[in-house]
């Protein structure tokens, strides 16, 4: 039978436990990254914990939240894993990832697609840490140059939608 999670729950950062043997790394520019990615797309892939409040996946995620300031993230609890299925699944969700390819015709297709709707694929990799600034600046209520928060809507780094948080720090987009 396949364990499957019943519900997505929000939980304060400071309440989850990062695995400190976790053999996998991130550096600052790509914690930015996946910053800069949770600005552009909203949040899409909870974080994984287990019974303990240990992260199993999604330890840069919480690094990224942490950097935009956000003080509860989603999780999804697994509560049905030995500590050794535990051990190799931290594993396993990172080396499973990269053991995909690519169809390089489709891929050069999609991009070629992105350019003519002037989507920007770059953007995530240029915003990196400029992203998580101005995030953070707008929410301790500091705009800038590069920050147009009106009416509940935030961060606006230009060519960006904009960015809706509600009072709680949770994140919807606006076109």
């Amino acid at each position: 039978m396949i364990a499957l999670a019943d519900r997505i729950e929000l939980w304060p950062t400071d309440r989850l436990r990062p695995y400190e043997r976790n053999p996998r790394t991130h550096s600052d520019a790509q914690v930015d990254q996946i910053a800069a990615s949770m600005v552009e797309f909203g949040w899409t892939n909870p974080i994984l914990i287990d019974e303990n409040a240990g992260i199993l996946a999604g330890h840069g995620r919480l690094l990224a939240a942490r950097k935009l300031g956000l003080t509860e993230v989603p999780v999804i609890r697994f509560d049905h894993l030995s500590e050794a299925q535990k051990r190799a699944y931290l594993i396993a969700d990172n080396q499973l990832a990269l053991q995909a390819g690519w169809d390089d015709a489709l891929l050069a297709a999609e991009q070629a697609r992105l350019r003519d709707e002037r989507s920007d694929l770059d953007r995530v990799r240029r915003l990196g840490a400029g992203a998580v600034a101005g995030v953070r600046r707008w929410r301790a209520g500091e705009p800038t140059a590069t920050t147009a928060p009106t009416a509940g809507f935030g961060p606006r780094a230009a060519g960006t939608p904009r960015i809706a948080w509600t009072e709680h720090g949770r994140r919807s987009a606006r076109a």
